[in-house]
């Protein structure tokens, strides 16, 4: 018999059952392997397990949270009134005549007459335009005599009258005018107290009449549908003559086709289209034979606008003959752009092209010029221009414009040194460089009141001429409206024109010939002009104009001093 003394100190319970099991279950096994023995196991003492006490950590433990609590949030609505305030503006009523059906008035005639002996009388017949037809027909007169001190016999008279009228079909519109003007005038520009009385000319002498007939037929196509051709097509032609024997014929064929397109495979107005333009002119004076002239324009065009952006793409291919055949191709290229639509617009472009300087443009120009003066174009190879318009408020528009260029052959008009008194003009030309800049401002208030102010100044640099003959360097209007009382209306004018200059010759009575001089320098002026209208019904009215209300003399022509201050009243009808 073995004897095993066992010594058991555990710290728990777990551990004592542990070792009862080993004590109870491994001599079994060993039994098992052995032969079986007895043995006796004698324990000493009584066993109480005892689990002795531990170190122990007395603080709890506490978890650190970062998270930052958040207040309890406390709201309410509180009603309270927000106060806003927005201008009121006062929008006037529309005005309205009084008589709500008023009658369509078709004839209108005027009459008056003024100092320096003027009658005036204007008269205006019209069919009520209709959808198939319009026609309408008017004639105007006025004439004056007068004679300026130390001047000869300024007398002059005008007589107008045309007939027109239109044809109305679904997609065209023809269109025919006639028309007749007579223009006299008196070749006064000479001082009398300087010449013999015995060489001085008669009033017949001095005597100038313009005849003109003139006619335009012409058809143009309606607004149509995006897909079709507009067009129109005109038809001019004249026949100016003079009490000496100078006539003029000319003859022109003008207008455009113009079509919407996609080229660019976006969607945005595309426009491709063609002036064009064939003008020619017949000359007979009595001293020489007559001559022809011709000019033909084809200025192909494409045309498109994106969002703010708009440009336009040409050409101007023209054929001058005249004393030889010229051909010449121009640009002719605008870009524009809409800063603010509506309000501020920016454009800027470049061109080129040949004016005809014909007996009709001179005469309209300066009545005084000579019979013999030949035909003559300008060509104007290069011109840049530009400019910003906008609208500054409702009431208020800007607009500014430059243009600067070359041209060959400009024309300036001075006094014709083979007439003994130096009262006709002649044409003088010459290559120039110029440069011109303006600025204007409209004032609108609906029918209360209009008014225009604007100023235009110009530089130019001539090539073999001493000055730009006749030609203001500056130049400001000022033209406007306003309405009193319903019924009576105000209207003024103002023009001022800066310094200009003329071609200065004295006559040489030892050598019998003209001697030029130093330029002669033709003083600025101002001419003022306001006018009275009084509406007694929608019939009836009243006129009264004042002109020139400084009554300053001033010359716009060298030796032609204007007639000072003159009025003019009358009455009108409607009917």
């Amino acid at each position: 018999m073995k004897l095993y003394h066992f010594n058991i100190i555990r710290k728990g319970q777990k551990a004592l059952r542990l070792v009862l099991t080993c004590l109870v279950v491994l001599p079994g096994l060993n039994a098992i392997a052995q032969k079986p023995q007895v043995e006796e196991v004698t324990i000493i003492g009584i066993f109480n397990p005892t689990i002795s006490d531990a170190n122990k950590i007395l603080r709890n433990p506490v978890l650190q949270d970062t998270t930052i609590p958040l207040p309890a949030m406390n709201y309410s609505i509180v009603s309270q009134p927000l106060d806003v305030s927005f201008p009121v503006y006062r929008i006037d009523a529309m005005k309205t005549d009084l008589d709500q059906d008023k009658e369509l008035l078709k004839n209108y005639i005027k009459g008056g007459f003024g100092n320096f002996t003027t009658p005036y009388f204007e008269f205006f017949a019209n069919k009520p335009q209709s959808k198939k037809s319009g026609f309408g027909m008017h004639y105007r007169h006025i004439s004056s005599k007068n004679t300026p001190e130390h001047y000869t016999k300024a007398d002059m008279s005008s007589n107008q009258a045309e007939i027109f009228g239109k044809l109305f079909s679904r997609n065209s519109t023809l269109t025919g005018t006639i028309g007749f003007d007579r223009l006299m005038v008196h070749r006064y520009g000479f001082i009398t107290d300087s010449i013999a009385d015995s060489l001085l000319p008669s009033s017949d002498q001095l005597r100038q009449v313009y005849t003109l007939v003139n006619t335009r037929l012409g058809i143009e196509s309606m607004d149509s549908k995006r897909s079709d051709l507009n067009y129109n097509i005109f038809l001019d032609a004249y026949f100016l003559g003079d009490k000496f024997d100078t006539r003029e014929t000319g003859i022109g064929l003008n207008g455009k086709l113009e079509t919407n397109v996609d080229l660019l495979g976006f969607k945005n107005s595309q426009t491709l289209g063609m002036n064009y333009k064939a003008d020619m002119w017949s000359q007979k004076m009595d001293t020489a034979a007559g001559i022809t002239n011709s000019l033909i324009s084809l200025q192909p065009y494409f045309g498109t606008s994106v969002e703010e952006y708009e440009l336009w793409l040409g050409l101007n291919a023209s054929i001058l003959t005249d004393t030889a055949t010229e051909f010449s191709v121009f640009p002719k290229i605008k870009g524009a752009l809409n800063i603010i639509p509506n309000v501020l617009r920016l454009w800027a472009g470049i061109d080129g092209y040949y004016s005809a300087n014909s007996m009709l443009t001179n005469y309209r120009t300066n009545p005084y010029i000579s019979s013999q003066q030949q035909f003559l174009f300008s060509k104007t190879g290069f011109e840049f221009s530009g400019g910003l318009s906008s609208s500054l408020g409702r009431f208020l528009d800007m607009n500014i414009r430059v243009r600067g260029g070359n041209t060959n052959d400009a024309v300036f008009f001075i006094n014709d040194t083979t007439e003994r008194y130096l009262n006709t003009f002649v044409i003088q030309s010459d290559d120039v460089d110029y440069i011109e800049g303006g600025i204007e401002f409209s004032f609108n208030r609906r029918d209360a009141w209009r008014v225009l102010i604007g100023a235009t100044y110009t530089t130019i640099s001539t090539d073999s001429i001493v000055k730009p003959w006749h030609t203001p360097e500056m130049v400001f209007y000022v033209n406007g409206m306003v309405k009193i009382t319903p019924k009576m209306t105000l209207t003024a004018n103002l023009n001022a024109f800066g310094k200009m200059f003329a071609r200065n010759f004295i006559w040489n009575s030892n050598l019998n010939r003209f001697d030029e001089h130093a330029p002669l320098e033709l003083n600025s002026f101002l001419d003022a002009s306001v006018g009275l209208r009084y509406q007694f019904n929608s019939h009836f009215s009243a006129f009264a104009n004042f002109n020139n209300l400084a009554g300053k003399k001033y010359q716009r022509w060298n030796q032609y001093p204007v007639y000072g201050f003159n009025m003019l009243a009358g009455i009108s009808y409607s009917f």
